[in-house]
């Protein structure tokens, strides 16, 4: 009781009771509705925005429609707290149970909680990326969670002495609801300044040298190598697969250009397979299935009729929150020799390539392009590789990968034929 007449006999109390502070009060609470409803909707474009690209992709569809679902609630929550501060401002009582206490519960139970802890889910299944951006958004969020904790205090428990017992347990169980957001509030920004390494270590980087895709290739895209399907257009779904590089292979030079010649169309049992990247050359022969790698000198094929497979895998930057390790895109020209040196070029669409990593690779190892043992060679199979989807578990959550299982295809690179 003393602590109350204590602040009713402050000044900064007695100018809250006039008309004038009213209007203060009135004008405060109506622009941090506003500012927390384009908060909730900034949110929920800002994953809707999100694409598949390199590691990462937009939440779960069910996610994203709960979201929105909340976001929906903010505009009905704006509205009720609009009403009922005007109701305060001007004495009407025209909803006589819409109560300052009432509508602040609402908003902290079936708005800023739930969103809060979907922001938290999201955090928890990506890395975060510590920026200065971060730093202020979690100023700003703190500073909102303490200005309505200040209006609970000071407007609810001091002003108003007739309080019944329904609006004081509401008064209390806001006040806890304050304490929660804060907590998720906090929680969100540290997880994104401080991302986990590959073992689940918290790491605390500097935000002015920090590199998100040095620290991705660190965690995830190490020894994981992009894969095709062979024969590349075969219709059906296959099992071999020939290693083309490795991701950051593609990270490092941007632009990779890789060129496959073969005369497997001609003779699927026997037949030549070359493969030309870095201006560097390495030929396989099938006989009767039985892969084994040809000498310097016979890397020319024999068969008039072969296939040319000329592939360009670009590697796209980040775009902002849509793309945050940006992607890799990959195009194919496929020429195709026939009779009396006629050929005929066309734009294809492989059937399946893929990010994956070989379970037996090691540091050690030199990557081949066919899957080598001892002096063997043969196809790599299924088997033999593990998915980026069972690979790549992201953030302290471990969450499956959202982003894409291989390269976009890009139908805008021409290479010439």
């Amino acid at each position: 009781m003393n602590l109350k007449k204590a602040v009713k006999n402050t000044c900064c109390w007695r100018f809250i009771n006039t008309r004038p502070g009213k209007y203060v009060k009135f004008y405060i609470l109506f622009l941090f509705d506003i500012l927390n409803l384009l908060v909730d909707w900034y949110f929920y474009l800002k994953v809707e925005l999100i694409k598949p690209g390199l590691v990462y992709g937009p939440p779960e569809l069910l996610i994203r429609q709960i979201i929105f679902g909340f976001c929906c609630i903010s505009i009905l929550s704006f509205i009720i707290e609009t009403i009922q501060s005007t109701d305060d401002l001007f004495k009407t009582k025209k909803i006589s149970f819409l109560t300052q206490s009432l509508s602040n519960f609402l908003v902290i139970v079936f708005e800023d909680i739930p969103l809060l802890s979907l922001n938290l889910i999201i955090t928890l299944c990506r890395d975060g990326e510590p920026t200065i951006i971060s730093v202020v958004k979690a100023s700003i969020v703190i500073f909102a969670v303490i200005i309505r904790f200040i209006l609970i205090v000071l407007f609810n428990w001091f002003m108003d002495s007739e309080k019944t017992r329904c609006n004081i347990i509401l008064d209390m169980l806001s006040t806890i609801g304050i304490f929660i957001m804060a907590i998720l509030s906090v929680s969100i920004h540290l997880l994104n300044n401080f991302p986990t390494s590959a073992n689940g270590a918290i790491q605390i980087p500097n935000p002015v040298y920090y590199n998100h895709m040095s620290y991705a290739t660190d965690k995830y895209l190490k020894n994981v190598g992009i894969y095709s399907q062979w024969p590349i257009d075969n219709a059906a779904n296959g099992s071999s697969y020939i290693w083309l590089t490795e991701i950051t292979d593609v990270i490092e030079v941007t632009n990779l250009k890789i060129k496959i010649r073969s005369d497997f169309a001609a003779n699927n049992k026997n037949y030549s397979l070359c493969i030309e990247k870095f201006n560097k050359k390495v030929c396989f022969k099938s006989e009767n299935s039985d892969l084994k790698i040809l000498d310097e000198e016979r890397n020319i094929l024999k068969s008039d009729l072969f296939d040319v497979y000329e592939m360009e895998i670009v590697k796209e930057p980040p775009q902002g929150s849509k793309y945050k390790l940006g992607y890799i895109s990959l195009s194919v020209n496929k020429i195709e020799s026939g009779q009396n040196g006629t050929s005929k070029c066309s734009t294809m669409y492989p059937k399946s390539i893929i990010y994956a990593k070989d379970t037996d690779y090691s540091d050690s190892d030199e990557k081949s392009y066919l899957k080598q043992i001892e002096n063997k060679f043969r196809f790599y199979s299924k088997e033999d590789l593990i998915m980026v989807n069972k690979l790549w578990l992201t953030g302290i959550f471990k969450c499956r990968m959202s982003g894409d299982l291989g390269p976009k295809l890009n139908k805008n690179i021409n290479l010439n034929c």
